[in-house]
């Protein structure tokens, strides 16, 4: 489903959704806010896309964040495993559900979420989960989480990674000193100053961005 409309009424009354494949909300076209189940994607066991997204970056506000998608304070109860992307602006809970396994996901992306301790994406973050989960994982996006203070060794156990993105990291310190993934093509450790040694990269790498971190070799 891409028609704002046709989302909305999904969200609101969830009927007839086990087909659903694809949910993808401008949330620029969301005028009031909505109250979500904590079960509003039970019945979705088809869906591989979930994007609840702003067109520019730039209008995710960095104070006082609001998302126009509300949880009760339970947070989400449920998500389909079946999920490949997942984007999802100010997502509004602490935590993924705990019996998400995402083992099929290529994609997953949460800018200025609330969380403490999900996935990537909030300028609040802390941590990451173990990343052993998410073999499959493609592209690791952790630009701008400026509390977060270390990437998992598990890292490692992302065999298909081609793309690492802790660019704007202030305050990480933690990264693995050795990066053994042959799939890898791009790391940016831009403005990363509490990493001073440069990992050991494998020769597929063929993008580095170092400037303004706390790597003087």
């Amino acid at each position: 489903l891409w028609r704002h409309n046709d989302i909305l009424q999904v969200l609101n009354k969830p009927k007839r959704v086990e087909r659903v494949e694809a949910l993808s909300l401008d949330m620029s076209q969301v005028s009031r806010i909505i109250q979500l189940c904590p079960k509003v994607f039970e019945e979705m066991d088809n869906l591989r896309l979930l994007r609840f997204y702003c067109l520019d970056d730039n209008d995710i506000p960095t104070k006082n964040p609001i998302s126009k998608l509300q949880l009760p304070q339970q947070g989400l109860e449920y998500l389909p495993n079946t999920l490949r992307l997942l984007r999802w602006d100010l997502y509004p809970s602490p935590s993924l559900p705990s019996n998400f396994c995402p083992e099929n996901m290529v994609y997953l992306k949460m800018p200025g979420s609330f969380g403490k301790e999900i996935m990537w994406g909030s300028k609040e973050l802390i941590k990451i989960m173990d990343l052993s989960g998410v073999p499959n994982l493609e592209e690791l996006d952790l630009e701008g989480c400026r509390s977060l203070v270390e990437i998992p060794s598990s890292l490692q156990l992302c065999r298909k990674l081609t793309t690492i993105n802790v660019s704007g990291c202030d305050n990480l310190c933690g990264f693995p000193s050795d990066l053994r993934l042959t799939s890898l093509e791009e790391v940016d450790l831009y403005e990363c100053p509490r990493i001073r040694e440069l990992p050991k990269l494998p020769s597929t790498v063929k993008t580095l961005s170092i400037y303004r971190s706390g790597i003087k070799q």
